[in-house]
């Protein structure tokens, strides 16, 4: 049981690591994605929407990349 919990605990920090990757890379591209409105249940923004997606599976990772293509052209 322990182990367990310390490996989850060990994969958690890594999941918390390639997400601010992923809000870093956006920033580095010049996206704020809290600004940008989303098609996303749930979720008010693209921030939100990534968010959901990562921790819950919820949206689809096209609908992001179409929104992430969409907030790089603005």
């Amino acid at each position: 049981m322990r182990k367990g919990i310390e490996t989850a605990k060990e994969l958690q920090d890594k999941a918390t690591e390639a997400e601010d990757l992923i809000f870093k890379a956006l920033d580095d591209l010049g996206i704020d994605p809290a600004k940008y409105n989303t098609a996303a249940e749930n979720a008010s923004n693209l921030l939100e929407a990534i968010s959901c997606y990562i921790h819950y599976g919820e949206y689809s990772i096209d609908g992001l990349m179409k929104e992430i293509r969409k907030a790089y052209k603005e």
